[in-house]
């Protein structure tokens, strides 16, 4: 199996992991500086930007079909999220946070499934991808078209 050094879905991940980090590093929210705030500000545009582009290249590969995996997945997260890491502390071991720990699961499972996805290109053969071969790049594979007007 080859690298994907251009995954969307890796990216997003790993800035994801980086903005967790910076805010937890930042400390609470009366201690924070002009520079935490941009820090913050500027991994969360990578992470969107990630999203973003994620979202263009799974409707190039599929469709609006590809598109609602995506959704779908981020639903999971921001549910997951809210009811484990972000409840509060009277919340822990009710059924809320159960619910959210199984969203966290199915989110993750809809992330190696959305890897799968991207890095197969949509075929389904199992195969490599066009553009992971140099002998079979195609250089219009190279961008993400802009979006329609």
């Amino acid at each position: 199996m080859k690298k994907n050094a251009d995954s969307f879905v890796v990216n997003g991940l790993l800035a994801g992991a980086v903005l967790y980090w910076v805010i937890d590093l930042s400390g609470t929210e009366p201690g924070r500086t002009f520079i935490d705030y941009a820090v913050i500000g500027l991994v969360a545009s990578a992470v969107l930007w990630n999203i973003v582009n994620l979202g263009l290249r799974l409707h190039r590969i599929g469709g609006g079909r590809e598109v609602w995996h995506l959704q779908r997945t981020l639903l999971f997260v921001a549910i997951g999220l809210m009811n484990t890491v972000f409840a509060r502390p009277e919340q822990t071991g009710t059924w809320r946070f159960w619910v959210g720990g199984a969203m966290l699961v199915l989110a993750a499972a809809d992330v190696v499934a959305l890897y799968r996805v991207e890095w197969r290109g949509g075929r389904g053969d199992g195969g490599d991808r066009t553009g992971t071969d140099p002998a079979n790049r195609d250089p219009a594979d190279d961008h993400v078209p802009a979006l329609p007007r």
